[in-house]
């Protein structure tokens, strides 16, 4: 009973995965109007607008999935808890070594 649960919370999590990134690729359909109504709001920020627009309505939601079932896989989120950890040890290192 309880794997049959936790095998319908996995599903029902995919599916609103899927539907978010359904719902972000959609955008591109409306994003000349975002764009569009945004750059009337900032008249001067039309780059920033349109590097956030292409962002979020192109790069993000296919980004979204890979990462999502990546951190999902035991092995790959041990190595990268490693990783961050080797990291910022590494950083606090170099802060407490004096420079020559």
């Amino acid at each position: 009973m309880a794997t049959e649960k936790m095998s319908a919370q996995r599903a029902r999590n995919t599916i609103l995965l899927h539907g978010l990134q359904l719902s972000m690729c959609l955008l591109s359909y409306i994003s000349p109007s975002v764009e569009l109504v945004l750059h009337l709001i900032f008249p001067g920020k039309i780059r920033e607008i349109r590097f956030s627009n292409y962002l979020i309505v192109y790069i993000l939601p296919r980004f979204l999935s890979p990462i999502i079932y990546a951190l999902r896989d035991e092995k790959f989120r041990k190595y990268f808890k490693m990783y961050l950890l080797s990291n910022r040890c590494w950083e606090k290192l170099k802060k407490v070594t004096p420079q020559h």
